[in-house]
């Protein structure tokens, strides 16, 4: 019987730069085998992870990893209940397996190439990749606007909120939780960090309403601003991982290390959202924040706040089309290797170390 596929970002193009939780994507307590394909552009790596996961979504629930530089393609491929995943371990997330050898295999796509082919190239494959680090620097720069103008968004948000009423709000909506028992334990799991959006040359990719889809039960949060509602998101964390639930953290893009958009509790297959206006019926409005907003604030501030969602849009799409751009400089770099590489080599041998 097919599996559910759960598609993520475990890394994302943020004010601060790539930003990445690579280190999420597999449980290190629970992992069998741990794949890191090395490997230059157009070597093949996210085609052997679309095949693997092809090969285990036939039978088991898989997780799909996303590239925030081109959501087409993947960067790592998880599947819990065999304890597997296979990541993408080149730059700018590198990562290698923490125990090599015992549950970690390294897979060199380099060995598959022609080395003298691709040198001939040498002069196009220096000047497409200093084209795309100077483009990420711009693209970066952009994006740093972008974060600082939603800094300003959600402090006259904040201002315009009653004060004192979150926690009325949180308690209500607590009571609400099925399956959650009270007795506290003494040592929380930790919580697991991924991204369910990014910034991408297609632009904004989401990929939460998928995951609404896929669970059982699915919590809304209404708020106009991301910040109030990542304020409930963190107290909710707390709340379920002191009572031993095993929670997942999606943040936001923007603030990677900050601002919760979503937690998702494992236990009780259940998914807790921020969103602007509660999508369907069938999910849970369990509170409503827009509804703690003084409008006479609000209008106060109603000019300097549109000035503000204008510029912040006008930046954004700046650094979607740099992105846009280095994504297709990205697609004339891999034609400097794609005619070198042995694919039937490279697709036979990393069969073999599939489970």
């Amino acid at each position: 019987m097919p599996g559910k596929q759960f598609e993520f970002f475990a890394g994302g193009n943020t004010p601060h730069g790539f930003f990445s939780y690579y280190d999420n994507i597999a449980n290190q307590q629970t992992i069998n085998q741990y794949i890191c394909i090395k490997g230059g552009p157009g070597t093949g790596k996210s085609t052997l992870m679309k095949k693997a996961a092809a090969y285990f979504a036939e039978s088991t629930d898989v997780e799909i990893f996303h590239c925030s530089s081109d959501p087409n393609s993947y960067d790592g491929v998880a599947v819990p209940s065999l304890g597997f995943a296979v990541v993408d371990g080149t730059s700018p997330h590198v990562v290698d397996p923490n125990i090599p050898g015992a549950i970690g295999d390294i897979f060199h796509a380099g060995l598959f190439w022609n080395a003298d082919g691709i040198r001939s190239h040498k002069s196009d494959i220096v000047c497409l990749t200093n084209q795309i680090s100077a483009g990420y620097e711009r693209a970066y720069f952009n994006l740093s606007l972008v974060g600082k103008i939603e800094e300003r968004l959600q402090l006259l948000d904040q201002r315009c909120r009653k004060p004192g009423n979150i926690n009325r709000i949180f308690r209500n909506m607590t009571a609400d939780i099925c399956g959650v028992g009270q007795e506290l334990v003494s040592d929380p799991p930790k919580p697991r960090k991924l991204f369910l959006s990014a910034i991408t040359p297609l632009g904004i990719v989401d990929y939460s309403q998928k995951m609404m889809e896929q669970v059982h039960d699915v919590f809304v949060i209404k708020s106009q601003s991301k910040g109030a509602g990542a304020a409930m998101m963190a107290k909710l964390d707390a709340y379920l991982r002191e009572r031993g639930l095993h929670t997942t953290l999606f943040f936001s893009p923007l603030f990677p290390e900050s601002q919760i958009e979503h937690v998702y509790a494992k236990e009780i297959d259940t998914f807790f959202t921020i969103q602007k206006e509660n999508a369907s019926a069938s999910y849970y409005l369990a509170a409503d924040l827009d509804a703690e907003l003084d409008q006479t604030q609000m209008d106060a501030v109603k000019e300097e706040y549109q000035v503000l969602l204008e510029t912040k849009k006008t930046y954004l799409d700046k650094t979607i089309q740099i992105l846009a751009s280095n994504k297709s400089i990205h697609d004339q770099l891999e034609t400097n290797f794609i005619p070198y590489i042995d694919f039937e080599g490279l697709n036979n041998a990393f069969s073999k170390l599939l489970p």
